[in-house]
């Protein structure tokens, strides 16, 4: 895992910015940010769970063709205090209703799956996934919810 430090991200306190959530622009191949400022979260043991601040530019490593160790895996959870404001990107995009960790227990699987869903919604620009990613039925209770693909 990868993390460019905050003083290295111009763009960290100018939501309106039209490259703020773009900080790697795909079609040009561009990064918005200094490469070289990034900082390595690792080695760490497989299982050591790591810890960012969520608006700093991050990201994994590729697997390799030429290593004997095993592929890694992430779970992504966005974590805040209770009563504090979300997220613009939360906001913007009306993700479904906050979570406590009371909640999980007792999600359907049908809830659990608009909030997977949901997310890959959010952030599916910088994924290119297209139009139709989701089956109809996930995206007809994702729309319900006031959620829709970008095409």
């Amino acid at each position: 895992m990868l993390v460019i430090p905050k003083e290295f991200d111009p763009l960290l306190h100018q939501p309106d910015h039209p490259h703020h959530l773009l900080p790697f622009d795909q079609h040009s191949r561009r990064a918005h940010f200094e490469l070289g400022a990034a900082v390595a979260l690792a080695p760490c043991p497989g299982g050591a769970p790591l810890a960012w601040h969520g608006s700093l530019i991050h990201w994994g490593g590729a697997c390799s063709a030429y290593t004997d160790a095993d592929p890694r895996i992430s779970l992504t959870a966005a974590l805040r205090v209770a009563g504090t404001p979300g997220t613009m990107l939360k906001d913007k995009l009306a993700l479904r209703r906050d979570l406590t960790y009371g909640d999980l227990p007792s999600l359907s699987l049908t809830e659990r799956i608009g909030y997977i869903a949901g997310s890959l919604l959010i952030y599916q620009w910088w994924f290119g996934l297209e139009v139709g990613v989701l089956p109809p039925d996930i995206m007809a209770t994702l729309e319900a919810h006031g959620l829709e693909e970008v095409s």
